[in-house]
């Protein structure tokens, strides 16, 4: 509230110490709104100044606007620096003050622009000073005038809550009627329900025994009757019973809760194009999905909240794939949205546009460029020139260009038109992506800075730095990439696994140029997840295939429909991984390994499936089907699955004994401990998590005070240390990350310097300068570290990082160095 209604005597001298209060101060980031909202009564009036600081590029502007609940706009200023507004209320309402940042910033990270406002209203705004000069009254009179609205705002402010104060009492007195009403009719509801149910067991029982009758006539089972009714109960019983329903727990009806079905949501996508993503850091995962349209030219990237649609970006062509990977590590930590399409990735960042990176353009053919070089120079006509193209596209190895293949398609008239508006042009051949995941960096956490990999049409598979879009590694495979799944971190080792149109699946290591190991299928995949460590194909011959990371295949089974799609079900608080299936028969089967726990009937054939965190629920299954619904699903907490027994009977541990201890005379007395002396056990616990608190608090201080901690505490130089070690001896590289956390203040002449035991660890650079650090940047410092004893034993290497000048460190860092396995194998 920008002015709180106080209460008692108190009251007057806070509000006349509020009117000396300069307002509030905040930032804006380029290309943002912030928007201050504030409930006033009728007939107040309201004064505010603003002052906007001058933005850091040309084109950037900010605009005000004032406006009520319902969209009046009250205030509206273009290009505001720095001005006054006032307004008189008309009702009680909600009234909104927002700024708006708009322009083109580039490709360049700009400062946020720093808005200071101060707002009055009521008798804060009035202005005593020019009441004093109209109506000529003295100093004491005008105190006395102020106090006197001073005190007619606070009567009003308590008739209201008064009135308040009667509607609330009101509502509590109806609904507390209402419910007591309600419930009356829920227990008479229940007890019918229940004398209901005693009499239908009853007839279900003499049903049951009345079908052993053997003279009985066939159709006194039949019709509107009352057996009838039991015989069509019967048969759907012993149908639920025949399909596993009571026996094994494998349909879905109590394991799923149904949150939402959206019938007209009209998305028509694949998995490969739906993801969650915390969009900005506040922990409320958002769906993102990749819509191709109901008659592909209405391609949007939407992102939903809960049930509601939340944002909508049109996407210039057909979406290939859609990810989420960190890109910096700021904090909060927002994830950026990668969209492949076509040649390009369009990358977005609080759901607008940020970046887009192309693949790098490929070599033609040589003997195509003649024949463009001969139409160039008007030496061909054009039935020899078409000749040419197609003979080259029929014998040549390399693909045309997309140039000479429209030039293929155009009739007669219309390619002397064609010819002369694109021979000169120079030939460009194009690839495109074909599917596209994330590999984590260097750290397996969630926040974790991630590098996007891509597959492309022309047989290769691209890993890109996160932060400059550049190419880290490229790697051939025989075909064209389909599917990927990517495991581990690239500073590391990670293992990519590929499936490809040539219906194989390839296996990829670190530093690998060619695949490691090659697994070849029946049919073409379907879909291809990791879970644990095997991989899990679904193949279009119906069948769902295991093999570890080596290629063996370790079992197959049947589906009873083609699959469409698969997902991947990871349930973390139970440690449970599972693949689901989305099938052609409008089913969705979950396995673990291979056996059967779950199946999930849906109205519609679904093509595209995930599972994970959403908004607040952390067991989401969100699904969407042929024909454009929108189904979302909730795992129940108290939701277990069990494999499907093969064997008929009791399940072989259901008859074993559990090995349950006898009581002893120990466990006996401590019991009757606990409930004699309860309270000073509890005190003395009490006592002993004080006291670890304190030792907690005691030396997170001296760590403090002694820098000691990877993180500074300095409010002029706020850096923060990251260490990693690689290798596996006697030589190891040392990599340090310092990364300045200022967000305007660059930070120059900082030191590096290692402790270290010189009779163990031999440093190539013990102490280096380090370059200046721009904000916001990670900045990799390297250094070799060689084992020199001979012995299995490791130690610790100090890391400081101190400021010319200054014998007290600003950073400290303790490295535990592994045991050299170069010297433990000799």
């Amino acid at each position: 509230m920008w002015l709180s209604v106080l209460l008692g005597p108190w009251a007057v001298l806070l509000a006349l110490a509020a009117g000396r209060c300069r307002g509030l101060s905040f930032h804006l980031p380029p290309l943002s709104r912030k928007c201050l909202k504030e409930e006033l009564h009728r007939d107040v009036m309201v004064t505010g100044e603003y002052e906007v600081s001058e933005a850091a590029a040309p084109g950037i502007r900010t605009n005000l606007k004032v406006t009520d609940s319902a969209g009046h706009l009250l205030y509206s200023r273009e290009e505001a620096k720095k001005g006054k507004f006032a307004f008189t209320t008309e009702d009680y309402e909600v009234y909104e003050i927002c700024f708006q940042s708009h322009g083109q910033p580039g490709n360049f990270r700009l400062p946020d622009q720093l808005v200071t406002l101060n707002v009055k209203h009521g008798v804060e705004a009035m202005n005593y000073e020019n009441v004093a000069k109209a109506e000529k009254l003295k100093p004491l009179e005008i105190d006395l005038r102020r106090l006197e609205d001073l005190s007619e705002s606070i009567v009003k402010d308590f008739a209201f809550m008064k009135k308040r104060e009667e509607e609330m009492r009101d509502t509590n007195e109806s609904t507390s009627i209402r419910v007591f009403y309600f419930s009356i009719f829920s227990m008479l509801c229940l007890v019918s329900l229940a004398a209901w149910q005693v009499s239908m067991t009853t007839g279900v029982a003499g049903g049951i025994s009345f079908l052993r009758c053997t003279h009985c006539p066939p159709w006194s089972f039949h019709g509107n009757g009352l057996y009838g009714l039991l015989w069509s109960a019967f048969k759907k019983m012993a149908a639920a019973a025949s399909c596993g329903g009571f026996g094994d727990g494998v349909r879905t009806s109590s394991k799923w809760l149904d949150a939402h079905y959206d019938p007209v949501a009209n998305l028509h996508t694949f998995s490969s194009c739906v993801t969650l993503a915390d969009l900005y850091g506040d922990g409320d995962q958002k769906l993102v999905v990749g819509n191709f349209g109901s008659t592909g030219h209405e391609m949007k990237l939407k992102v939903y909240q809960g049930t509601t649609l939340l944002s909508e970006n049109t996407l210039p062509d057909l979406p290939t794939s859609v990810v989420s990977f960190l890109m910096e590590q700021h904090e909060p930590c927002m994830p950026a949205l990668a969209v492949a399409s076509g040649p390009y990735i369009y990358v977005y960042k609080n759901l607008r546009p940020y970046f887009k990176f192309t693949l790098p353009p490929m070599e033609p053919n040589a003997m195509e460029k003649v024949v463009w070089d001969q139409a160039k120079e008007d030496k061909v006509d054009l039935l020899s020139m078409k000749e040419m193209l197609e003979a080259i596209r029929e014998n040549a190895e390399m693909p045309l260009s997309v140039q000479s293949l429209r030039f293929l398609t155009l009739e007669a008239p219309k390619m002397e038109s064609f010819l002369n508006q694109h021979k000169f042009h120079p030939i460009k051949r194009q690839t495109v992506i074909t599917c596209m995941s994330t590999l984590k960096k260097s750290r397996v956490d969630e926040d974790a800075i991630s590098c996007l990999v891509v597959g492309t049409e022309n047989m290769e598979i691209l890993i890109l730095d996160p932060e400059a879009f550049t190419i880290l590694s490229k790697v051939a495979i025989p075909s064209v990439p389909a599917f990927l799944d990517i495991t581990g971190q690239f500073d590391v080792e990670y293992h990519l696994t590929v499936a490809c149109r040539n219906g194989s699946i390839y296996i990829l290591r670190r530093d690998s140029k060619r695949p490691k190991y090659c697994i070849e299928l029946s049919s073409q995949a379907v879909g291809l997840v990791r879970v644990q460590k095997n991989i899990m194909v679904a193949c279009s011959d119906e069948t769902l295939r295991g093999y570890s990371q080596k290629g063996k295949k370790l079992w197959a089974v049947t589906l009873p429909a083609t699959p469409i799609t698969l997902g991947l079900m990871d349930e973390k608080f139970q440690s449970f991984q599972a693949v689901l299936v989305a099938l052609s028969n409008r089913e969705v089967h979950v396995y673990q390994d291979k056996n059967l726990v779950n199946v999930i009937q849906v109205p519609d054939v679904v093509t595209s499936i995930v599972f994970g965190h959403y908004g607040r629920e952390d067991n989401t299954l969100i699904m969407t089907t042929k024909g454009g619904c929108l189904i979302i699903k909730i795992l129940k907490r108290t939701s277990t699955f069990h494999k499907r027994d093969a064997a008929a009977g009791v399940p072989v541990a259901q008859s074993a004994k559990l090995n349950i201890p006898k009581k002893t005379k120990l466990y006996v007395d401590q019991t009757l401990r606990e409930r004699e002396c309860g309270v000073a056990m509890h005190h003395v616990f009490q006592t002993d998590l004080s006291r670890i608190r304190l030792a907690a608090a005691r030396a997170y201080v001296r760590a403090l005070e002694c820098s000691l901690t990877p993180v500074s505490e300095s409010l002029q130089e706020p850096l923060k240390l990251n260490a990693v070690v690689q290798g596996m001896g006697p030589t190891f590289k040392l990599c340090l990350n310092l990364q300045n956390m200022s967000e305007t203040r660059a930070i120059a002449n900082l030191l590096i310097c290692f402790i270290y035991d010189e009779n163990h660890y031999s440093v190539e650079r013990p102490f280096f300068k380090a370059p200046m650090l721009i904000p916001g940047l990670n900045y990799p410092l390297a250094t070799f570290v060689e084992c020199l004893s001979d012995q299995a034993i490791s130690d610790v290497i100090k890391v400081f990082v101190l400021q010319e000048g200054s014998s007290q460190p600003l950073l400290t860092a303790h490295i535990s160095m592994p045991v050299s396995e170069g010297l433990t194998a000799v």
